[in-house]
């Protein structure tokens, strides 16, 4: 029972990463930070926003790999499987959500929706204790390492990866539509939400998936 309720939990939290990334992006605020990369990647080529997460991913789980060494443990490659499962969940929500939104101060609740949707994924993943999404896993070695909140670093990871999307874009001759105050904003509130929620919710959570 105990481990099939991590199963369920973490499939939501997947769920939930994926539609906060499209729901930012149909806000036309700007891209939540988890998608800003592959976002970039697509304007550059011509691979689908799931394959570009996908592949990031794995990029994501290698650094994992050099930065543990041997700490590295096997299990921890099932990252590489669910990156595939999210990329098909991002493609998915991209395709079946047709919103087109011209009212400003909807958008402007859409975007804040998806950082809420997407703290609540990163929680529901990280406290599954399965495997992490590829990029918080990332995190979460980084923060391991530093010994600092996991919350904490992501906020910086965020901003990192915003970053180097940008830069992508730049060096490729092509404009930052897409990467808007709504990216800036997500990379800054988003790891702050997931302080909270885990402050609220982690306790009952646990106490639910590991009954």
């Amino acid at each position: 029972m105990k481990n099939l309720n991590r199963i369920i939990f973490y499939i939501i939290g997947l769920f939930l990463l994926a539609l906060g990334s499209v729901l930012a992006i149909k806000s036309k605020l700007g891209v939540s930070p988890i998608s800003s990369i592959p976002f970039s990647l697509t304007k550059v080529s011509n691979i689908s926003l799931g394959v570009a997460s996908t592949i990031l991913f794995i990029f994501y789980v290698i650094i994992q790999m050099i930065i543990l060494k041997r700490d590295f443990k096997k299990i921890q490659l099932l990252q590489i499987i669910f990156a595939v499962v999210f990329g098909q969940l991002v493609n998915f929500f991209n395709i079946i959500i047709n919103i087109n939104l011209e009212n400003y101060f909807m958008r402007v609740i859409l975007v804040i929706l998806s950082f809420f949707i997407t703290a609540m994924g990163v929680f529901l993943t990280i406290t599954s204790n399965i495997v992490p999404v590829a990029p918080d896993g990332l995190t979460k070695v980084i923060s391991t390492k530093v010994n600092k909140e996991f919350g904490k670093v992501k906020i910086y990871f965020d901003c990192v990866v915003v970053s180097l999307a940008v830069l992508i874009l730049l060096f490729s001759g092509k404009n930052l539509d897409g990467i808007g105050i709504g990216t800036v904003l997500s990379a800054i509130l988003v790891g702050r939400i997931v302080l909270i929620i885990n402050k609220m919710f982690k306790e009952k959570v646990e106490n639910i998936i590991f009954l």
